[in-house]
């Protein structure tokens, strides 16, 4: 019966709260995820993927959740179903700009620049403005190479300079963004020193941990 009632109650919130939901299973989902749990990983993303029937489609509380439900299919291992519950097949489907920018972001993960590409021009058309789309630009940009990397710079570029982030943690995603521009450009120094300007904003960051160069590689680079 206490089982029962659980059950009961998870229903409940399910239906009632949603976006809240999402939010606990997926802290959940990489709570597992660190711990090795797949099968407990494989309950969460059924969890997470009933939330979507208690969504109306056209409203924040849809694109949250379906943000959520995306992010932890794609971890799982299932990028095409990731894509196909955030709309986004290159087909320019989607109209939430937080699920397109997840989706390009999968859709370069899987080698599929083309399709990445589609989506970025049609949600371009959508806002040009929109943070989330010029970091669509920059992304493409760092995959295509070339002078594309140029403009991918210019953009992490400006990001760093946000005065709403700057000095803070949050402003270390856009310094490794702007390093790996930099490296690519084959400016080395320069991305040696931005990534340890973003290192010392961020010293718990494992990502930076692994790719800040250490003090001999700065004095032959």
């Amino acid at each position: 019966d206490v089982e029962r009632s659980r059950g009961l109650g998870d229903v409940y919130k399910r239906q009632e709260q949603p976006v809240a939901m999402s939010v606990l299973l997926l802290a959940d989902f990489y709570e597992m995820k660190r711990a090795g749990d797949e099968a407990g990983c494989g309950d969460v993303v059924e969890q997470l993927t009933m939330l979507l029937d208690v969504v109306e489609p056209g409203e924040l509380s849809s694109e949250i959740v379906r943000y959520q439900v995306g992010l932890a299919l794609y971890e799982h291992g299932d990028a095409q179903k990731a894509l196909e519950t955030l709309g986004v097949t290159g087909a320019g489907g989607s109209t939430e700009l937080e699920c397109i920018a997840l989706g390009v972001h999968i859709l370069l993960a899987i080698h599929r620049i083309d399709l990445a590409e589609k989506e970025y021009l049609l949600a371009q058309q959508q806002n040009d403005d929109s943070i989330l789309v010029q970091y669509m630009e920059a992304w493409i940009g760092l995959v295509r190479g070339g002078r594309a990397t140029q403009q991918a710079y210019y953009v992490y570029d400006e990001m760093s300079q946000n005065s709403m982030i700057a000095q803070t943690p949050n402003m270390a995603p856009s310094l490794v963004g702007k390093a790996v521009a930099q490296a690519a450009q084959d400016h080395l120094s320069n991305a040696s020193g931005t990534l340890h300007e973003a290192l010392a904003l961020d010293p718990a960051n494992t990502c930076l941990l692994y790719t800040s160069p250490s003090p001999r590689d700065l004095s032959t680079s």
